[in-house]
């Protein structure tokens, strides 16, 4: 039972207990955000070229610290990139954390081609997260 405080527009305080709340403690990944590494947060959504060097940023939180893993999926559902982070480790903290990919396949090791690429983040075998990741390579003028 928690006691709740709010303070109105008029400037009185108001207090309401309430009962019977329950908290959520699974392991979520959320605000997941993807950008090119050099264009910065502002350009969140924006494609990347792995051809011609750029990075992709996934910013994300975690409700806890866990270990996981990213999988990154071709659009028939093959597995071309994945990371894995321990733990306590950088990217695996409780709160903001984010992870630089390059673009490369860890099939070809070769840049990632033009496409629409669904990412998984997880965790001892769980779904936590899920986002995409758009790649287009410029062409040269």
């Amino acid at each position: 039972d928690k006691v709740m405080k709010m303070l109105g527009e008029n400037g009185y305080m108001a207090e309401k207990e309430v009962t019977g709340l329950r908290y959520d403690t699974r392991l979520r990944a959320y605000n997941i955000v993807t950008y090119p590494s050099e264009a910065g947060a502002g350009a969140a959504g924006a494609s990347f070229s792995p051809a011609a060097g750029e990075t992709l940023t996934i910013a994300y939180q975690l409700t806890r610290r866990a270990p996981l893993a990213f999988y990154c999926y071709s659009s028939g559902g093959e597995v071309v990139w994945t990371k894995r982070i321990a733990e306590g480790q950088p990217g695996a903290l409780t709160g903001y954390n984010t992870v630089t990919f390059d673009g490369i396949s860890d099939i070809t090791g070769t840049p990632l081609g033009n496409g629409i690429y669904p990412m998984q983040i997880t965790s001892g075998g769980e779904v936590i997260g899920k986002t995409y990741i758009v790649v287009f390579h410029k062409k040269s003028p």
